[in-house]
Order: C-alpha cells, then sequence, then structure tokens
C-alpha cells in the first residue's frame, strides 16, 4: 500500500452512478456498503454523501454486512493477493481473515456472525471463525469449481453453487 519512491496524485471523481460494483444492505435496512474503483464506502439506504471505510492502492472489494450490522467482511489484495478481511463499519479494526492466495468469491457471514464461509480459486470453499481467521472446514466436490458459497438462514448448511451452474448443499 506504500511502495518507496511511488508519488500519488489524487483526482476528484464526482459521480453518482457505477458499473461492476458490489452492493450489500445492512441487517437494519438503513445503510449499504458498496466498492466503487477500489475502494469500499457506506451510505444511508435513503442517500446522501458516501463515507469511504476502505482506501488506499490496495484493491478492496465485495463488502459484506455481519448480521449484527457492525463489521463488514470483504476482499482485499493489501496482503499481496486477493485475500477475506474484516473491519469495522466505520473502517476501523481492518485486519486480515484469510492468509492463502486467491479469494475471489467474497466472504460472507454465518448468520450468529462467529463464522465467514468463502469461495476460491482453488475449487473448493471454506469455512473460517470470523475472529481468529482459524480455518474450521474446508468443502470440496464440485467438478468445475465452486464459485460462491453461502449460509442457510439457519446457518447449519453451507450452499456452494459451481461455474456449471449447478448448487450443492453441505
Amino acid at each position: 500500500n506504500a511502495p518507496r519512491g511511488l508519488t500519488l496524485r489524487q483526482v476528484r471523481i464526482d459521480t453518482d452512478e457505477g458499473s461492476w460494483m458490489n452492493v450489500d444492505v445492512s441487517p437494519d435496512g438503513r445503510t449499504i456498503a458498496f466498492d466503487m474503483l477500489g475502494d469500499i464506502y457506506t451510505m444511508p439506504i435513503a442517500g446522501g454523501t458516501p463515507t469511504r471505510v476502505a482506501e488506499g492502492l490496495a484493491y478492496e472489494h465485495q463488502p459484506r454486512f455481519s448480521p449484527d450490522g457492525r463489521r463488514i467482511a470483504f476482499t482485499s489484495d493489501r496482503g499481496g493477493g486477493d485475500n477475506i478481511w474484516v473491519m469495522n463499519l466505520d473502517g476501523s479494526d481492518r485486519h486480515q481473515l484469510t492468509h492463502e492466495l486467491g479469494y475471489d468469491g467474497g466472504g460472507v457471514f454465518s448468520p450468529d456472525g462467529t463464522r465467514v464461509v468463502t469461495s476460491s480459486d482453488d475449487n473448493t470453499a471454506r469455512i473460517w471463525d470470523a475472529k481468529s481467521g482459524q480455518t474450521l472446514s474446508t468443502l470440496e466436490g464440485h467438478v468445475n469449481g465452486v464459485r460462491s458459497a453461502t449460509f442457510s438462514p439457519d446457518g447449519n448448511f453451507v450452499v456452494t453453487a459451481s461455474y456449471d451452474n449447478t448448487a450443492r448443499i453441505w
């Protein structure tokens, strides 16, 4: 995020639309989190001025609210490769959850907020402890790779989708 010898020049961008963005709505329905140009913002759902909560040279995207709405899981290359990170809603206490390369499916919190499920470039899904980052389970088995993963509403199952558009319940 701070390479030696790099000179930055800030450019103001004023827009009211975007494309190729990821958006999530907070559990209370009052706030949205979205990514734009590699930064993550929060904003009242009714509109207004967005607040940038993750910025810098790192490419940060795919924000997802925790069930209590106080944390956001997101994908970032801040540590050198795409991994899942977690931060407070205001961007504080940012920490890397996964320490492997290739988490392109984002991170999704379990309904109780204690676990995060991810999908990765190695065609698997993994369940992580949301605080320690410890791997709790690895889900393999899709012939054509895991494209995305999420928890069932009760948190007892993980549903994965593959690149050939088949789903599997774990």
